[in-house]
């Protein structure tokens, strides 16, 4: 996958009802066990891998399941990152680990990582600059910068190594609101076509021309309700009729808008 070099998209195992322990929100407790009471046993970790380099897949695979002692457990390898990152996404992984080239990560993959909405992204990476663009447009897309971390792996170069660790953001505020449909201009019957619309389709079908005092004196005969500028007068005019060539018109457009 040329936009990542090695993605680990792990996921921390919840506990079975069926084993008798509870679970907190599916999340692990220290030492990577979940759940509270007697009887608990570890969970492990399951992580996926993700490279373009098959030997960079199978070597990460032994290094976490030979060293781990039983905390890891690795579930896929894969260099097909497409195919992968959807599965990942399917299950919602808790914290993704990404290590791009030098080039960074593209919008392609940093809106799949968005979407698969991790609480935590480790990002490696090895150019600052590009660290820095692809962490700008995180901090744009739902997540933030907790802190940065340079490691000298290149001691009397140039060159460092850089971690970040990200979180994704919570909302600001939530706000709840109680909305009574009575209370607004539009029906919801009249909000599925405009008197535009159906005088347009009157005249494509027909070859008719409908006034708005016309569709409006058909729909109140279905009680779709009417705003008050529409078919109200002072009393004194006469107010014409819509003929019922036209009514039926009118009518099949209501239909045709499922408004009645």
């Amino acid at each position: 996958m040329s936009t990542c070099n090695c993605l680990g998209a792990a996921k921390m195992a919840s506990v079975s009802e069926k084993n008798g322990n509870s679970v907190s929100g599916g999340k692990p407790e220290r030492g990577g066990l979940t759940g509270s009471g007697t009887g608990l046993e570890p969970k492990p970790i399951r992580v996926s891998v993700i490279d373009d380099d098959p030997m960079i897949c199978q070597a990460m695979s032994l290094i976490l399941n030979d060293y781990s002692h039983g905390r890891i457990e690795v579930v896929s390898t894969s260099t097909d990152g497409e195919t992968c990152v959807r599965r990942a996404a399917e299950e919602k992984p808790d914290v993704v680990l990404m290590d791009p080239p030098r080039s960074g990560s593209d919008e392609a993959f940093l809106k799949s990582l968005v979407k698969m909405g991790p609480e935590t992204v480790v990002y490696v990476s090895c150019n600052p600059v590009t660290l820095e663009r692809d962490v700008k447009w995180l901090e744009k897309n739902g997540y933030k910068a907790k802190g940065v971390w340079p490691v000298d792996m290149f001691p009397f170069t140039v060159h460092v190594e850089t971690v970040c660790l990200l979180s994704r953001k919570a909302p600001d505020a939530v706000i709840k609101v109680n909305l009574d449909m009575s209370e607004l201009d539009v029906t919801s019957a009249e909000s599925k076509a405009t008197y535009k619309e159906i005088a347009e389709f009157v005249k494509n079908k027909y070859g008719l021309n409908v006034s708005n005092l016309y569709i409006a004196q058909v729909k109140q005969e279905f009680g779709i309700i009417e705003r008050i500028n529409y078919n109200v007068g002072e009393g004194k005019a006469r107010v014409p009729k819509c003929p019922q060539e036209k009514k039926d018109a009118i009518i099949d457009a209501l239909k045709y808008y499922q408004m009645i």
